[in-house]
C-alpha cells in the first residue's frame, strides 16, 4: 500500500505542474520497486542516507531525528522530467496506481 504524496495526474502540465515525483511506502518498499522494475519503470530510494546523516550537514550528524531516518527508506523517487512524453507519465502514473502490494 503506498500512500502519495503528490502523485502526479496523467493531465498534469509538464513542464508547470510535475514538481514532485515521490511517494512515500507504507510497507515493504523492495517489493513496489521490483514490481515497477519488472514494469519498466526505474525508481530510486529518494534519500538512501537521512539528510541530517549527509557530510554536508556535518552539525546535525548527532541529532536524534526518527522521522528523517525512517522516511529515508520509505519515500521512492520516480521517472519524472519536462522531457516526458505526456503518454510516459501517463504509463507511470497507472503503472503505480495499478500496484496491489
Amino acid at each position: 500500500m503506498i500512500r502519495p504524496t503528490a502523485l502526479v495526474s496523467p493531465k498534469a502540465q509538464l513542464a508547470n505542474d510535475v514538481s514532485v515525483g515521490s511517494f512515500k511506502v507504507v510497507h515493504d518498499d523492495a517489493v513496489i520497486q521490483q514490481w515497477l522494475a519488472e514494469h519498466g519503470i526505474a525508481t530510486a530510494i529518494h534519500y538512501p542516507v537521512p539528510p541530517h546523516l549527509q557530510a554536508c550537514y556535518p552539525d546535525y550528524a548527532n541529532s536524534h531525528l526518527p522521522l528523517a531516518a525512517l522516511l529515508a527508506n520509505e519515500v521512492l523517487s520516480l521517472p519524472m522530467s519536462p522531457a516526458m512524453t505526456q503518454e510516459q507519465v501517463t504509463r507511470v502514473v497507472q503503472t503505480v496506481n495499478a500496484w496491489a502490494g
